[in-house]
Order: C-alpha cells, then sequence, then structure tokens
C-alpha cells in the first residue's frame, strides 16, 4: 500500500506516479485528506481513472476525505463509498474511551469513580470542542493519551494511599 497526503501540490505528481505505477502491479493506493484538492481530483485524477486501460484486476485506489459538497460528482460515481464517523455526543465519548481500556483495569471500586470522573472530563471536553469558538474562548487540549495518563495517575495514587506500594 503506497499513501501519500494531499495537502500540496507535491503530492499530486506522486499520486499520479504512484496509480501509474500500482494499475500495472496490482497494488493499491492511498490518496489522503483529498477534501483538500477537489480541483485536482475533478481535473486529473478523474480523467487518468476514466482512461485507465488494462489494469491489473488488484489494482486499487483509497481515498480519504472529509464530506465535502466539492467532491466531485463523478468521482463518487465511479467510487464505493464508505461513511466512518464516530457517534457524538458525552455517553458515545464516554462508551469510546471506556471500551479501549482493559477489563482487569476495573477490580477497585474507588478507582472506578475515579475513572469515571475521568472520562466524563475528557468527554465533555471533546465535545465542547466540536462548538469551537461558541464552546470556550480558547481551545483546550485533553486528547485520549492525556486521559489513559490520568487513569495511570490514578492507580499510583490509589496505591500510594492504601499503602500497597512496594519501595
Amino acid at each position: 500500500l503506497a499513501g501519500v497526503a494531499m495537502g500540496s501540490s507535491e503530492g499530486y505528481q506522486i499520486a499520479e506516479n504512484f496509480i501509474a505505477s500500482a494499475s500495472k502491479r496490482g497494488t493499491w493506493v492511498m490518496l489522503k485528506n483529498c477534501h483538500l484538492c477537489t480541483d485536482w481530483l475533478d481535473e486529473t485524477l478523474v480523467k487518468n481513472l476514466q482512461s485507465l486501460h488494462g489494469t491489473h484486476p488488484d489494482f486499487r485506489i483509497f481515498i480519504t476525505s472529509e464530506i465535502s459538497p466539492k467532491l466531485p460528482t463523478a468521482l463518487l460515481q465511479l467510487s464505493d463509498i464508505i461513511v466512518a464517523e464516530a457517534p457524538t455526543g458525552i455517553k458515545a465519548s464516554i462508551s469510546r474511551f471506556f471500551s479501549r481500556i482493559s477489563s482487569d483495569r476495573f477490580a477497585n471500586s474507588v478507582q472506578n469513580r475515579l475513572y469515571l470522573i475521568v472520562g466524563w472530563t475528557h468527554a465533555v471536553i471533546q465535545e465542547r470542542l466540536r462548538f469551537m469558538p461558541n464552546g470556550w474562548s480558547q481551545q483546550y487540549e485533553f486528547t485520549e493519551a492525556d486521559a489513559i495518563h490520568a487513569l495511570d495517575v490514578i492507580d499510583s495514587l490509589v496505591s500510594d494511599s492504601c499503602g500497597k506500594k512496594q519501595n
């Protein structure tokens, strides 16, 4: 799989070379962030795809994009479309957060309550970021990695306070 980020004009020529090569060899190409180059998609990619003849049967192009009304209709008609978007809302965010944590971490009820506070705080911040600048006057970062680190800190503090930590 050859991947190209399509955010700049350098990616156009690289993508064209990858597509030409992959169509002959039967490999896959991924064009990322294509919502940033809708003119190139319409003027170049669609025409190149329509002019390809005798391609290898295993040749595939994957295109990632945000949903945009500027995406060329001709490209959409040539494509199998899959839309994958994470559900929004506090409940969905909390569910996603806790589904990524191993179940053996939930042995202590005190820690579980603290985990819920971290998960809820993370979900609220992530949800509010969707409404910038209406939600807050400045953007606050609280990524999932930060939330997982907060769970590690909780584990450490609870372990220290219960005297379970061996030095």
